[in-house]
């Protein structure tokens, strides 16, 4: 066979044959083997650096979740899934669960406790994973309520989430009047204006109190039910920082006034007797005495009387007064009716609480009688005599009062002090290294309200009010925690230190935020590299493989002892 007149060109990966000719007389065609995981496995690494598709975390029992590197960020859409289940976007049976909180300020931190796992952040959502199951949950912020603040959720093969709702935690400011100088039964009240808006309450007490949450305040005193009274000073400031605050109010009149003097004749000396008066201040109601009191100033005009009856007697008098720039004296004659006994004189015996919230329901009996008010007093009548007082337990509330109520031929005052019974609760740590970080939560079982401490120190002590609590406490990852109980009852002191046993456990659920950003970056460039590498080497190998047979057939050609069929690709 003669020799060809041109030598066949040997090529790199991807160029032409050797020869057209040497293809002209190939009976057989090799099969191409392309660069095995060159292209996919590099575009498949690219798209999760990039954080287009998700990101490998080892969570709990379930499995292995995908999430995408870094989230969620401040400005994840809640309830986000995990999409479609594919080789690039989810490994095992793990599931995004994101938690979504609304009310809090700007870069105030939160923390969402996940069956058992604690996860932190000062931005608006945090995100852990999990596996097909139910799963229980807490949320809190210090100083804020958290709605709902904890609960169950199922992880049914998507993501799922819940949004928590925060808001300030409220103290009450209590306004007291200075004497009596209103009118009894006056509508007062105060208006506040503060972060967040203004708020008003009234109230025909010799109190009002108003729950704001920390910050100041500019407040103005109202007299609703008496236009020709004012308080003095009527505006001011104050400030709310974590406690109960109390402030005296003092009323003078504002236009001129003059006494009306009553008078009852026929009645035995410290009976106790009323009147209904109308005019254009509308007082109501007026408890008087039978020993000649001036009860009431009022301006100039005509007033109209009405005596109530007293059993046993009639009474006699002129119903029209008429204040013409001077005091007047307003006479009843009493006149004891036939046949008949008339009952002892009774005296007006008025509780007056203060502490509690404005609309907290009080209860009290004295001498037998009992009786509730949403109002900050309540009234009793009695005759002279001693009685006893005894006022209803308030939940996390202690009443501080006299238990003996003398009435001596007057009307009484008794004032009842109500203040915040709080414990301190120790929990102690052990197992975790020094230094290590651990949070304790408490929920009171009939409010919901929640309760919770963190620190690096071995003990935790928290301040909690009478009630039933359950306790949940977590620490780093890797460590499980066993509680000396579950359930406390806080009656009146403080139960026994509960103890926290931590001990090493297999990883457990894991926040989405826990891998470290350099440890990713190592694994995605330590995957390029070992893919380009790999592509690289295999490409070089045939390469190489194919240069040597070929060269070994052109010589056998040029020898003419070559196999056509054996003619290399």
């Amino acid at each position: 066979m003669n020799a060809v007149s041109n030598s066949p060109s040997l090529s790199e990966p991807n160029s032409q044959p050797l020869t057209e000719s040497l293809a002209s007389h190939s009976t057989r065609s090799a099969t191409r083997l392309d660069r095995p995981l060159s292209i996919l496995a590099i575009v498949a690494v690219l798209l999760v650096a990039s954080g287009a598709v998700a990101f490998p975390h080892e969570v709990g029992s379930g499995g292995t979740a995908l999430v995408a590197p870094g989230t969620p960020s401040a400005h994840a859409s809640p309830l986000t899934p995990l999409g479609p289940i594919s080789a690039l976007t989810r490994i095992g049976s793990q599931y995004l669960v994101n938690f979504t909180e609304t009310g809090l300020p700007s870069n105030t931190s939160w923390t969402v406790n996940f069956s058992g796992q604690l996860s932190s952040s000062n931005h608006s959502s945090i995100g852990v994973s999990a596996g097909n199951g139910t799963w229980a949950w807490s949320a809190s912020s210090p100083g804020y309520n958290a709605t709902p603040a904890n609960g169950t959720l199922t992880v049914a093969g998507s993501a799922t989430g819940v949004i928590v709702t925060f808001t300030n935690w409220t103290y009450p400011v209590q306004f007291t009047e200075n004497g009596t100088v209103l009118p009894i039964g006056t509508l007062w009240g105060v208006n506040a204006q503060g972060p967040g808006g203004s708020w008003q309450v009234e109230n025909n007490g010799l109190s009002v109190s108003i729950s704001l949450t920390n910050g100041s305040y500019n407040y103005t005193i109202l007299v609703v039910g008496a236009p020709n009274f004012t308080a003095v000073p009527a505006t001011g400031t104050f400030v709310v920082a974590g406690a109960t605050l109390s402030f005296g109010v003092t009323f003078v009149a504002t236009v001129s006034e003059y006494p009306i003097t009553f008078v009852a004749i026929g009645l035995v000396n410290g009976t106790q007797w009323q009147v209904n008066m109308t005019g254009a201040d509308g007082y109501g109601t007026i408890l008087v005495s039978s020993n000649n009191e001036t009860d009431l100033f009022l301006s100039n005009g005509s007033w109209v009387f009405t005596v109530v009856p007293v059993i046993g007697f009639t009474a006699t008098y002129n119903s029209s007064v008429v204040i013409q720039g001077a005091g007047v004296t307003f006479t009843v004659v009493f006149t004891a009716n036939s046949n008949s006994t008339p009952p002892p004189p009774t005296y007006v015996v008025t509780l007056v609480e203060s502490g509690l919230p404005n609309g907290t329901l009080w209860s009290a009996a004295l001498a037998g009688s009992g009786f509730s008010s949403t109002t900050n007093s309540m009234r009793f009548t009695e005759p002279n005599g001693t009685y006893s007082l005894t006022v209803a337990l308030v939940a996390n509330f202690t009443a501080n009062y006299s238990s003996s109520v003398t009435v001596n031929g007057g009307a009484v005052l008794v004032g009842v002090a109500f203040s915040t019974s709080v414990y301190p609760i120790t929990f102690v740590e052990s197992g975790l290294p020094a230094e290590s970080g651990w949070t304790v939560v408490t929920t009171n079982a009939v409010t919901q309200e929640m309760v919770s401490g963190q620190s690096t120190q071995r003990t935790i002590t928290l301040q909690l009010g009478d009630g039933s609590y359950t306790i949940t406490a977590s620490g780093p990852l890797g460590y499980s925690v066993s509680l000396s109980t579950s359930v406390i009852t806080v009656s009146g002191t403080s139960p026994v230190a509960i103890t926290a046993a931590f001990t090493p456990s297999p990883v457990g659920i894991t926040s989405l935020n826990t891998v470290p950003l350099l440890t990713t970056g190592i694994l995605v460039v330590t995957a390029i590299v070992g893919v380009v590498g790999a592509g690289w080497g295999y490409t070089r190998y045939q390469y190489t493989q194919r240069r040597s047979r070929a060269l070994s057939w052109v010589q056998e050609f040029r020898n003419d002892v070559a196999d056509i069929e054996d003619q290399p690709p």
